[in-house]
């Protein structure tokens, strides 16, 4: 999908099936509550742009089940919940995540509320705050700083 996908009342994107691929190069919004992306059953969606959901109860990212995989190349907001990963699903998170609710892990009947410093380390990809209840995981790409070197530069001529 080329451009934008924009709901006032539905999900933005919603895949459902281990065949599913979805590259969304866009933003995607959703409005009234309704998740902005969602995938389950082994879905692949990507989404090259910014996810917005509005509304009480609104997701942000939600990815359920054992080999399903969402990853936004930008920043997620939410009114309620940023990123919501369930039953072995994953996210992959490439921008900021911000939302009242920052995650939730769900396993079983068990769900669990993280903030941002409740990553775990060490991490299990380079770059990222790994979020995991050992099942489920949601990766979020860590701010990183550049250090000078304390070496001088060569002089040029």
């Amino acid at each position: 999908m080329t451009g934008n996908i924009s709901t006032e009342a539905g999900a933005g994107v919603s895949a459902g099936d281990t065949d599913t691929t979805v590259v969304v190069t866009g933003n995607v919004s959703s409005g009234s509550g309704y998740v902005g992306v969602g995938a389950d059953s082994g879905a692949s969606v990507t989404v090259n742009g910014d996810v917005a959901a509005t509304g009480e109860g609104a997701w942000g990212v939600t990815a359920w089940d054992a080999d399903t995989l969402v990853t936004i190349n930008g920043n997620i907001t939410s009114d309620d919940t940023g990123a919501m990963a369930g039953e072995g699903g994953q996210v992959i998170v490439n921008g900021t995540i911000t939302a009242p609710t920052y995650i939730i892990l769900t396993l079983g009947e068990s769900s669990t509320e993280l903030t941002p410093e409740d990553f775990t380390t060490p991490t299990t990809m380079v770059n990222y705050k790994t979020y995991t209840d050992d099942t489920s995981t949601v990766w979020v790409r860590s701010a990183y700083t550049i250090t000078p070197s304390s070496r001088p530069l060569p002089l040029t001529q």
